[in-house]
């Protein structure tokens, strides 16, 4: 249930001497009613899709935790002696919290805006350097970086945004920032390191001829499903700058890019196997005349074309293989199996591609070994596999 609140805000009548009490009261629901505003706004956000919104949720249950607290705690100092020092605290802490929750819902719109108008590489660049932005300003960080790593902790990319750096003075960090202190223990143990102190912290090593000064940082993996996908790393040249709160807020956008980043690469990715899809398969429709390879088409586990030189691999006719009741028919017994899971697998649209070789069983009882490539393609918008076939 949303917390309800004066409707006299604006026009409060404190008696003489409360008038510093009753101010900050004031000031204290106005800030309760922006924090509760944006997350309205938030849940109201246009055009965000299902998986967005489930990555809101959490942002929206830590702000409605911070308003019933704040709200609970004005109505006990209404109960008692309300004291000007826990005002002007409640005040600030929620003027604190809209700033950063209104950078984290600017944050998802311009992730809306950027997946309609940019992909592939330059939408994860614009991703790192948002998260990375994102981030600095909510800690008020002197120094940061992002590392966008692949497979193997192979860094792919990075922003690093040190003051009174060279060009090669950053290089030369990109090289040694995985290897070294405590970017190499986040990676390995994949989880956020809170540093307030330096001097007190043997994770954290000075780096030779690092060009700039650390006090306190914050380092904190992206992970999504147990899979490292980068790593930010936030420094301030005094100790204590960073709180457990800053830590807290940086992880959790963190964890919303690496979302994004990991539903990025998914598209990528299936947009490489469908253009490369389609490239086979324009390649196959042309094999299906050609007499050099053998050629099959199968529809529902049966041969629905079949090419001179595939039927001359098996010893039998053209028409005899179109009238079996299955493809096993011309399949040694030892391979059936795999070689009908295959087929159901891209049949049923679990695979797109087929790639296996097998021993056709030839008519006159002999086997021969036997290389198949082929693509998933629709006729009738029904799904058929056409396939190239040569002795192995």
């Amino acid at each position: 249930m949303q917390p309800s609140y004066p409707s006299n805000l604006d026009n409060p009548a404190p008696a003489d001497g409360e008038d510093s009490q009753a101010s900050l009261q004031v000031a204290l629901y106005q800030e309760m009613a922006t924090l509760q505003h944006s997350i309205a706004e938030v849940s109201a956000v246009n055009g965000l899709s299902e998986n967005n919104l489930n990555l809101l949720r959490g942002l929206v249950h830590l702000s409605q935790v911070t308003l019933d607290q704040a709200h609970q705690q004005v109505y006990a100092h209404q109960e008692q002696d309300t004291t000007l020092e826990s005002l002007y605290y409640e005040v600030e802490q929620l003027r604190a919290s809209n700033s950063i929750y209104e950078q984290q819902v600017n944050w998802m719109r311009e992730q809306e805006a950027l997946s309609r108008t940019i992909v592939g590489k330059l939408r994860l660049k614009a991703i790192l350097r948002q998260t990375l932005e994102s981030a600095i300003s909510i800690t008020q960080a002197d120094t940061g970086s992002i590392f966008l790593l692949g497979s193997d902790n192979i860094i792919e990319d990075c922003i690093l945004m040190q003051r009174n750096t060279t060009d090669d003075e950053r290089r030369d960090l990109v090289g040694r920032v995985l290897q070294d202190g405590l970017a190499g223990w986040v990676v390995k143990n994949k989880t956020l390191a809170f540093i307030p102190n330096t001097r007190q912290d043997q994770r954290w090593i000075d780096l030779p001829n690092q060009p700039y000064r650390v006090g306190s940082v914050i380092c904190i993996p992206l992970v999504n499903e147990g899979s490292l996908m980068g790593i930010i790393t936030l420094t301030h040249p005094s100790y204590s700058h960073f709180t457990q709160e800053d830590a807290s807020f940086v992880d959790t956008c963190c964890y919303q890019s690496a979302v994004v980043i990991h539903n990025v690469r998914l598209i990528t990715e299936n947009k490489r196997l469908k253009e490369q899809t389609e490239v086979m398969e324009n390649q196959f429709r042309q094999l299906l005349q050609t007499p050099l390879v053998g050629v099959f088409l199968i529809q529902s586990s049966r041969f629905g074309h079949v090419n001179r030189k595939f039927a001359a691999l098996t010893g039998y006719a053209k028409e005899e293989l179109l009238q079996m009741p299955s493809i096993a028919s011309v399949i040694a017994y030892e391979d059936r199996e795999a070689v009908t899971q295959a087929l159901k697998d891209c049949l049923t649209g679990k695979s797109p591609q087929f790639n296996l070789p097998f021993h056709l069983s030839r008519k006159n009882g002999t086997l021969i070994k036997v290389m198949a490539q082929g693509v998933v393609s629709h006729i009738n918008g029904r799904r058929v596999v056409m396939a190239m076939v040569d002795a192995a």
